[in-house]
């Protein structure tokens, strides 16, 4: 199994159409044995997958090619015995989650999670995932 983390920019897309891809996805991701977590907000996603190498490697190939990312960066490609996310998870980020990002995942007022190791996405998705 691996577990792959990314960041995007979310492109010409609203959260109306998030809520679709999202319902979407965690049906497809569940037929397919993937699990992890997506958080969208602040005009970033950032993704947690985790699941057995090949299933994984060809959502991130489709993902790669999706006109609503850009800037993707693989951010984590590791080889787990676990799954840290067991179930899937998707969140929205709302108020309660903002307030999370300025208070603990900001350096000088501006939250890039690009700059976050792939530990701190982990933790940042699972608290997320928790109060959104």
């Amino acid at each position: 199994m691996i577990r792959t983390i990314y960041v995007s920019q979310a492109k010409n897309i609203d959260v109306e159409n998030i809520r679709t891809i999202l319902n979407i996805s965690h049906q497809r991701n569940i037929e397919n044995g993937i699990s992890g977590a997506l958080i969208y907000g602040s005009g970033y996603f950032i993704q947690c997958l985790e699941g057995a190498r090949d299933e994984v490697e060809a959502l991130y190939k489709k993902i790669i090619i999706d006109n609503r990312h850009e800037h993707i960066e693989l951010i984590s490609k590791e080889n787990i015995q676990e799954r840290y996310f067991k179930d899937w998870h998707i969140a929205l980020m709302n108020d309660s989650a903002d307030k999370l990002l300025q208070n603990k995942y900001t350096k000088n007022g501006i939250f890039d999670p690009y700059t976050l190791r792939p530990e701190q996405l982990i933790t940042l998705l699972d608290e997320l995932c928790k109060v959104a």
